[in-house]
């Protein structure tokens, strides 16, 4: 799963025989008690699921961590090889699936999806960022400014490697303003560079992938119109062993659900 791509129905079915640990049939064929949906299984421990892992999300997700791989070692033999075959004239991350793509890069380009979604500048100078057409606002992927903005985020930022107020204000609303405030920037000027957005060292892991994979497409795992429960939170940071936490979830789900 971490360098193929593999077929949605083989994933399901992967899933139809972990669900049958927790619900199927026993030696008498006997139906087993039907504690929860799948999707419901994959929600949050702190929801009251048990952060299963959707195997078709995760497969992007281990996926996505070649690409990051790839990404951030264009000098890696693997990397240069690539680069010869699909994307001589481009970057690894505007290139495209190109012509004839063989299965590896299929899957390659598949995973690279999931890697896009999750980048964001990480501000050095800002001559390399533009301030409408790119991402370098945490949380704001599209942000209309108050005028016209065809400059570089360098034109925001003073001498002396610090904000300019003023400037930023006339450009964006005030809660975007504190946002942009609240962007570090370092005393040495560097070059601006692409990071992992949903991590705090900005290095992409596969877990904060495979939740951003997952709520691209079925956003299961914070519920809308619920918070967490501290009942599930203080049930799985109990000090006992594993095996009697999970001992406790179908009893009280059995038990709520009569209730």
């Amino acid at each position: 799963m971490a360098y193929f791509h593999l077929p949605a129905a083989t994933c399901h079915s992967l899933e139809s025989v972990m669900a049958n640990f927790w619900w199927g049939f026993n030696d008498n064929n006997c139906a087993k008690t039907h504690w929860q949906r799948w999707q419901k299984l994959c929600k949050s421990k702190k929801y009251g699921g048990l952060s299963f892992r959707s195997l078709v999300h995760i497969n992007q997700a281990l996926l996505a961590k070649q690409e990051w791989r790839i990404f951030k070692h264009p000098n890696s033999t693997v990397a240069k090889i690539l680069a010869a075959r699909y994307f001589p004239n481009s970057s690894f991350i505007d290139c495209s699936l190109g012509h004839s793509p063989s299965f590896v890069w299929r899957s390659i380009f598949w995973g690279k999806e999931l890697l896009q979604k999750g980048l964001i500048t990480k501000i050095g100078k800002g001559q390399s960022t533009f301030i409408s057409h790119d991402y370098w606002i945490p949380r704001y992927r599209q942000v209309t400014t108050l005028i016209p903005a065809s400059d570089t985020v360098a034109s925001l930022i003073k001498n002396d490697m610090s904000w300019d107020f003023p400037l930023i204000r006339n450009y964006f609303p005030t809660h975007i303003v504190q946002e942009i405030l609240s962007i570090p920037l370092s005393l040495q000027p560097s070059s601006d560079t692409l990071i992992w957005e949903h991590t705090k060292l900005g290095v992409y892991s596969v877990k904060s992938g495979h939740h951003i994979s997952l709520s691209s497409t079925a956003p299961l795992d914070i519920p809308s119109s619920s918070t967490p429960s501290p009942w599930w939170k203080n049930l799985w940071h109990l000090n006992i062993p594993p095996k009697v936490k999970t001992l406790c979830f179908p009893c009280f789900k059995l038990y709520s659900s009569k209730s």
